[in-house]
């Protein structure tokens, strides 16, 4: 698994003769692993020139692992722990090696807070020197190595919001399951590899058309083989509407430049990108309502994302693995669709809702958070409470999200830099059931494009605002086609049961 050469085949001296080692912090390694190089590490040192000559990717979430005494960084804790997080997710994981300083308990014991000195500032350096959002990081560490973690944890600059110290039977159970995965074409595929919510593992979703759906949340090796399948460069169709062609759309292909000459595409006018949810299409609600919004505002290009064939999976914790993935093909589909029209990233707006809120986060950090303004329209809940991928503030210069049915269906915290909870969020005026709760959130982004309104008031936290009670002294408009960057909070406003929904 870590990387070897012929000429020394023992980890340490091989890391000596490359980076002269002498005893102190630099004698701890990080080996990066990444599916580009699952088995064979890319050895790193905390500094900028190691960092800038790897495979990095800024992109994706980050794990740690951190091992204890005895066998070291090649023990059967890295050996299981390293493949098995790959075989779940595209990220980076990074196996901390402090060998030299853990052949007994006693040593062990002892360099402990050297390397939680060390890995903290490996993250800082992320952080500080790449902008690397620290939300993404994930430290696991076993016997000693999770004192480390806590250590590590204590000293970075930001909120790690994970981290998982394990004791031995922990690790077997490790290797137990991962073994499994080596063997799992003679196995059915029900292997559990991850837990997508804290809550229970069967609970209820509705997709926006009202059917309810009993869901499992534990993602299996089943599951992993389904979503392998969906590939959405390949999939995912891109629905082009201008004011030319308001109601039969106009295909659009990553890499075909033929169909985008033949379009109605401006490079001039600015860009809206909308992404449907949950076992959703193109002809879904949330687009039918929007688009023609949208082209009775402004004379824009409006880009419907069909990522069908991954959000409908019945098995909702697919859906959330294809989620991410289908972010990364709408981000790298915009890149191609730029440099071949000559448009940039200034003149686009991102719209989610759903499980398409988080991926339109998902498709701004690809961006490299440049996008002018992303839109949440009740983000999803199940599956993204812990998720790394769930949406973030950062993931555009101006986020927005709207909350109209939090705790059952959408996400109750705050998410981007500015928050707005009608009626509190979670029971809309009209509605009497999840689904209507969930959708008004797109009807009431619509009607702020062709009418305004929708005033907020400030509230003190997202604590406040679903009791609703709030007084702040500040006020704004939530939705419509202007970003309101350097604005920041969380605010609650009131609606009418039917439209216009807007109190003003």
């Amino acid at each position: 698994m870590f990387y070897s050469n012929p000429q020394h085949h023992d980890l340490l001296s091989w890391g000596i003769s490359t980076h002269s080692f002498n005893l102190g912090p630099t004698q701890i390694v990080f080996h990066l692993f990444t599916r580009q190089n699952p088995t064979q590490s890319q050895p790193l040192l905390p500094s900028q020139a190691s960092l800038l000559a790897s495979g990095f990717q800024y992109d994706r979430p980050t794990v740690l692992t951190i091992h204890s005494h005895g066998p070291g960084v090649a023990g059967n804790f890295n050996a299981h722990v390293v493949s098995a997080y790959l075989a779940v997710q595209d990220i980076n994981v990074l196996a901390v090696d402090w060998s030299p300083g853990s052949s007994t308990y006693t040593t062990g014991l002892a360099s402990i807070p050297q390397v939680g000195r060390v890995v903290a500032q490996f993250v800082n350096l992320l952080s500080n020197d790449f902008g690397y959002n620290t939300a993404n990081i994930h430290i696991v560490g076993v016997g000693l190595g999770g004192h480390a973690a806590g250590i590590a944890a204590r000293m970075i600059n930001g909120n790690v919001p994970r981290i998982i110290a394990t004791v031995k039977m922990l690790k077997l159970l490790s290797f137990i399951y991962v073994l499994c995965l080596g063997i799992s074409s003679a196995l059915p595929t029900d292997i559990i590899l991850k837990n997508q919510d804290d809550g229970p593992r069967y609970q209820y979703a509705d997709d926006s058309n009202g059917a309810i759906h009993l869901v499992d949340l534990w993602l299996s090796l089943g599951d992993i083989l389904n979503v392998a399948r969906y590939n959405p460069d390949s999939s995912n169709v891109y629905h082009l509407f201008t004011r030319a062609n308001p109601s039969v759309s106009q295909p659009l292909v990553n890499n075909n430049a033929g169909l985008l000459t033949r379009s109605n595409y401006n490079r001039n006018r600015r860009t809206i990108v909308l992404i449907h949810g949950w076992l959703n299409s193109a002809t879904s609600d949330f687009n039918t309502v929007l688009v023609p919004a949208l082209l009775r505002a402004e004379d824009l290009n409006v880009i419907v994302v069909d990522w069908s064939r991954g959000a409908n999976a019945i098995r909702y914790r697919e859906a959330n693995e294809n989620t991410v993935s289908s972010g990364g093909a709408v981000a790298r589909f915009i890149t191609w669709l730029n440099q071949q029209s000559g448009s940039t990233l200034a003149q686009y707006h991102i719209i989610g809702h759903g499980l398409g809120g988080h991926q339109a986060g998902v498709v701004g950090r690809n961006l490299q958070r440049q996008v002018p303004y992303i839109t949440g329209l009740d983000p999803a809940l199940l599956g993204w409470a812990t998720n790394f991928n769930k949406f973030h503030r950062t993931d555009g210069q101006y986020t927005e999200v709207i909350h109209t049915n939090y705790g059952m269906y959408g996400y109750i915290a705050d998410l981007g830099h500015m928050d707005f909870y009608p009626n509190g969020g979670i029971s809309m005026p009209g509605c009497d059931s999840n689904a209507c709760d969930h959708a008004r959130a797109f009807f009431y982004m619509a009607e702020s494009i062709t009418s305004g309104g929708f005033t907020g008031r400030q509230c003190l936290n997202y604590y406040a605002a679903v009791l609703m009670m709030c007084s702040g002294p500040r006020t704004s408009r939530m939705g419509g086609l202007i970003p309101k960057r350097g604005s920041t909070g969380v605010f609650l406003l009131e609606t009418n049961a039917n439209p216009p929904f807007s109190q003003g």
